[in-house]
């Protein structure tokens, strides 16, 4: 929503910036918009992927942890029951 608001609102100063700056490259504030808007998506979503990568490891190394003491506490006593 912001993003989008940010454009609307570079669309309406860009014909007065224009016309009071005369700047040598027209399209340069939509050009650098956008380019600015792209590089901060792409940083945030590697941002974001590393986040979801290392809680993923962690909650699957967790989960792991816990069948592994169930696995052991559930052998452990099975074998007490059946031994001679």
């Amino acid at each position: 929503m912001a993003d989008s608001l940010i454009l609307v609102i570079q669309s309406v100063i860009a014909s007065q910036a224009a016309a009071e700056f005369q700047p040598s490259f027209k399209n340069g504030l939509t050009f650098a918009s956008y380019a600015g808007m792209l590089i901060g998506a792409l940083f945030w979503v590697s941002l974001g992927h590393l986040y979801i990568r290392n809680t993923s490891n962690k909650s699957r190394a967790a989960v792991q942890t816990l069948l592994e003491e169930n696995l052991r506490s559930t052998l452990h006593s099975s074998s007490a029951l059946y031994s001679p």
